[in-house]
């Protein structure tokens, strides 16, 4: 009961103290475009996902619960690929929920590479993004230390319950409704892509709030509490890749080691693992994440693992993938809480319906454009996108 209390108190107090916090996502692999806009569409496909994530659960507390909603489309035809998405997450006993919805567009800078065997092409990806949003809380709900009493606890000696000191504020325990830019550039591009060890990578840096464009008005605090307190400016340095050091009779395995670094007020948060991927069938991964915030004299540390399924669905140009996310907390939070888990479930379509509104035809096309030799990444009009449509002859 008193974990509960200091952590619903921390909640409430925490726009006294820093600028509001962005939403921590569980990891950086699936969830690109959150992290850094240049990464929108980059997948290849016209994808829809859906995701859900619970974490921080203890006995007697409702978990933090996460569900999420993105769309993104690759436009081969076009300069860009866009993304839309809606995320409403919900923490504690007074349901302090956050509801967000936005987009983002990645324009794609072509710079590319012909060797006579091999086949090179790198991209500039610049992007932008918007998510407009707003926080709820039931104060009704809560509990507040100035109620405990060192005896009975939330009751006196006549059995009454203690009643708090602290005041509402006027506005209905809810925020104003905030908007929050971001802007990012990645280095995405990939090497012998004819041969048997293709090689993919990308690097990204982004920014969120930017101080320049965010200032301490009521389009940008997310205080519940009344206060202009503004969105903090968080930064995000991201750098993955994909290498098949094993091909035999058309059949590969792949290594994908990523890492993530945020900063943002005085949370830091490292995210360091790689993933392991059969055919583009099945996919292992094993990351390591510590936060840092300055405010506590310790370092959080936890240990996650991740499995993907995924293929086309028979006689379609849909694919589907479900990945499962489990973790493993380390030092004093695995006593309090359970660990995170997270299910996510995309269908990527092999048909870009804009471009094929548009009258482009056969290269609206992703699935029936794939290669056996390109199985790492291809390309559409001078834009490298991750193959996801690699089959086997």
């Amino acid at each position: 009961m008193t974990s509960r209390i200091l952590i619903f108190v921390a909640v409430l107090l925490l726009p006294l103290c820093v600028q509001a916090q962005d939403a921590y996502l569980q990891h950086f692999y699936g969830n690109e475009p959150s992290f850094n806009p240049a990464f929108t569409g980059q997948r290849g496909a016209l994808r829809l996902g859906f995701s859900q994530r619970t974490q921080w659960g203890a006995i007697g507390a409702d978990a933090y619960s996460s569900k999420k909603v993105t769309l993104e489309e690759s436009l081969p035809c076009l300069f860009f690929d866009y993304g839309l998405f809606a995320r409403r997450d919900e923490e504690g006993a007074g349901k302090l929920t956050t509801s967000e919805v936005g987009g983002s567009f990645a324009i794609a800078i072509p710079l590319r590479l012909k060797a006579m065997d091999r086949y090179d092409a790198m991209n500039i990806r610049i992007g932008f993004g918007m998510a407009f949003g707003q926080r709820r809380i039931l104060f009704e709900r809560l509990t507040f230390l100035d109620q405990l009493d060192p005896f009975f606890g939330l009751v006196n000696v006549d059995n009454i319950s203690n009643p708090t000191g602290f005041v509402a504020p006027l506005n209905s325990g809810q925020s104003p409704r905030y908007s929050s830019p971001s802007f990012g550039v990645s280095l995405k591009g990939g090497f012998n892509a004819n041969s048997k060890r293709p090689f993919t990578f990308d690097v990204g840096i982004a920014v969120h709030n930017p101080a320049g464009l965010v200032s301490r008005d009521s389009r940008q605090t997310a205080s519940l509490l009344g206060l202009e307190n503004a969105l903090g400016e968080r930064w995000v340095f991201s750098a993955q890749a994909d290498w098949v050091p094993v091909k035999r009779n058309s059949r590969y395995w792949s290594v994908r080691p990523s890492l993530l670094f945020q900063q943002q007020d005085g949370l830091g948060y490292l995210e360091v693992g790689t993933g392991v991927s059969w055919n583009k069938v099945v996919v292992f991964g094993l990351y390591h994440h510590t936060a840092t915030p300055s405010s506590v004299g310790q370092n959080v540390h936890w240990t996650s693992g991740q499995m993907e399924l995924g293929g086309r669905i028979p006689g379609t140009d849909t694919r589907l993938d479900i990945a499962l996310s489990y973790a493993v907390q380390h030092g004093f939070l695995k006593n309090y809480f359970r660990p995170p888990l997270e299910l996510t479930a995309t269908f990527s379509f092999g048909q870009s319906t804009t471009c094929a509104a548009l009258g482009y035809g056969d290269e609206a096309w992703f699935s029936k454009k794939r290669s056996t030799n390109c199985y790492n990444f291809t390309t559409a009009k001078n834009k490298v996108y991750d193959n996801i449509w690699y089959q086997d002859k």
